[in-house]
């Protein structure tokens, strides 16, 4: 039952995880972040590796151990990224449990293809996680806009403007109030674009939890994975190696991010040409062209105005976000030791259901530091996801 306690402190460590990580990601940049966090991990398991003396195993690892460390580290980076994005649009208490909720397929998919046993205590207790989950999820209601005192003034979209032509005995006051009932058929591009976000029907949390979704499916694939992979390797190396892989990815988002800010950093939403900060961020003289020239007016690379660019986001970086990422990637990295630790020794089916009781830990601590409610419907949700997790181990 060794793996049990291993699976325990790895749920612990998860849950501090993912309290730091949102309180970090608040104001950062969602792939810059995760790059962040993913670079402590990587310095903080091997430092683990070398403390274990379990470096020297990296030559005798296997071409196929190589594989699953590879589709591992890049099913990592992409849980993450969906799982930061998710965290910086919702709630922890609504994005936690569509997260939390790759228990079930991970349980499906180690039936599938590690032919590990479901029997009717487990086939319920994944019922009974499924059903905590809906229950935790607050149904998405359509926001009710107030209505505009101005916009009662105004005549009907579809009425046909009112004809002033034949009016030749009116002054120029009336003529003028009589133009302004006039419908206007050019609006300001920026006034529709902000229009249109305003009336959108999906909210920030719905938008969130579909990257919560991800989240889960690629978590999933992680735990079979690493399953598969981590048998003939010890769990530090196993960790360091795949945060090598992640990192990459990590950094090569947040260079995406800054290659969009750089080709729309030429116009603000009014349609006029950026300011001298915009210039700055993308590496270029003139805000209105991209990766031109530097401050001097000299010729500039696209490749120095993303890297000038990554810098201006790292110094926007507080320190309250640094101290809290920096956490958060030490908590994860610990987090993973175990979980693996706990894979060598269990079943995937019993350890991840096991692992994923750390939205009791993040509930939590949502509630404590981050202040966040709980409706009754979600308490009673997270209690029958409890229960659910427990069966499963029967």
């Amino acid at each position: 039952m060794l793996w049990l306690v291993y699976a325990v402190l790895a749920a612990v460590f998860a849950g501090a995880t993912t309290i730091a990580a949102k309180i970090g990601v608040k104001d950062v940049d969602s792939h810059l972040a995760t790059a962040v966090r993913t670079a402590v991990v990587l310095v903080f398991a091997w430092i683990m590796v070398f403390v274990v003396g379990s470096a020297g195993g990296i030559f005798y690892i296997l071409p196929g151990t190589w594989f699953f460390i590879v589709i591992s580290g890049l099913a990592t980076g992409a849980a993450w990224l969906f799982r930061f994005r998710a965290l910086k649009l919702g709630d922890v208490n609504k994005i936690m449990p569509i997260d939390k909720s790759s228990t079930i397929l991970t349980m499906i998919l180690a039936f599938v293809f590690l032919g590990e046993p479901v029997g009717w205590f487990t086939a319920m207790g994944m019922g009974l996680m499924a059903f905590g989950t809906f229950l935790m999820l607050k149904p998405v209601k359509k926001a009710k806009v107030a209505p505009n005192p101005a916009d009662e003034s105004r005549p009907p979209e579809d009425a046909p403007p009112e004809d002033i032509s034949n009016l030749t005995d009116v002054n120029s006051q009336d003529e003028t109030r009589l133009r302004e009932n006039v419908p206007q058929t050019e609006v300001d591009p920026g006034v529709r674009l902000r229009e249109n976000v305003s009336q959108s029907k999906f909210s920030p949390g719905v938008h969130g939890a579909f990257y919560a979704l991800l989240a889960a499916v690629f978590a999933s694939l992680v735990a079979i994975f690493g399953k598969i992979g981590v048998a003939d390797i010890d769990a530090t190396l196993w960790t360091a190696i795949r945060t090598a892989i992640v990192l990459p990815l990590a950094c090569a988002m947040t260079l995406s991010d800054v290659k969009t800010e750089r080709k729309t950093g030429g116009a603000n939403a009014d349609g006029k040409p950026g300011n001298s900060d915009a210039a700055e961020f993308s590496g270029s003289a003139d805000a209105g062209q991209s990766g031109n020239g530097n401050a001097d007016g000299e010729p500039g690379s696209a490749t120095g105005g993303k890297f000038r660019g990554v810098m201006q986001m790292l110094k926007a970086v507080s320190c309250k976000s640094w101290i809290f990422l920096t956490l958060s990637g030490i908590a994860t990295g610990a987090s993973w030791i175990f979980f693996y630790r706990a894979l060598q020794l269990g079943d995937a089916s019993r350890v991840v259901p096991i692992d994923k009781l750390s939205i009791v830990v993040t509930m939590a601590f949502a509630a404590i530091f981050l202040r966040e409610k709980f409706s009754p419907r979600s308490i009673f949700g997270l209690a029958v996801l409890t229960v659910g997790t427990l069966v499963t181990l029967l």
